[in-house]
């Protein structure tokens, strides 16, 4: 999952604070042990700890196996001139609304997590009404449902698009194939 520097940064910050409280909550556990037992029926509050130490060790384990699936971005490896939807990309479309049958142009960029910006059509590379077009050439045209209807979107244009600020880092190399849903394909007319 592609992420930016700062997204993984605040995942990896979220975990150090989950191991700070696991720690806290240890701690506690070990003097309500020593205090009063491990009886449920004398010692309630050492129970309502080792409830709590489970549902953060199960936290923890799961944040952990996320944080080994991001990848963090290089803007760099998009080209200066994309032929291909991948993040990183602005990508000029055409909506066709099926129901109403109104035609309207957009221009969205796709980023990856923790770059999007919803109010200025800025949107994560991994959201329902963008994913489909990963992969997507000029001209081409793909048909994505959402909950008002179908919509049929034509590619008109694809260009770099222009990160804000904050540089991305990268860790390896991104295979942007391997982005595209291998269980929802995308529905293409040509």
């Amino acid at each position: 999952m592609l992420v930016t520097e700062r997204y993984y940064k605040q995942q990896v910050s979220q975990l150090d604070e989950l191991r700070k409280r696991l720690a806290d909550i240890r701690k506690n556990k070990k003097e309500a042990f020593e205090n009063c037992g491990d009886g449920w029926h004398d010692n309630p509050f050492y129970h309502h700890l080792m409830h709590d130490e489970r549902m953060i060790e199960k936290r923890l384990f799961d944040e952990n196996k996320k944080l080994t699936d991001f990848q963090v971005f290089d803007e760099n490896s998009v080209s200066d001139s994309p032929d291909v939807v991948v993040p990183g990309t602005t990508v000029k479309v055409q909506e066709y609304d099926m129901k109403t049958g109104s035609r309207t142009e957009k221009t969205l960029g796709i980023v990856p997590l923790g770059a999007e910006d919803f109010d200025n059509k800025v949107f994560a590379y991994t959201t329902p009404r963008v994913k489909p077009l990963i992969g997507a050439k000029v001209g081409e045209t793909i048909t994505i449902c959402i909950p008002r209807g179908t919509l049929r979107v034509k590619i008109l244009n694809i260009s770099k698009f222009e990160f804000p600020v904050a540089k991305c880092i990268c860790k390896g190399t991104v295979d942007f194939n391997s982005l595209k849903s291998k269980e929802n394909p995308r529905g293409r007319d040509n």
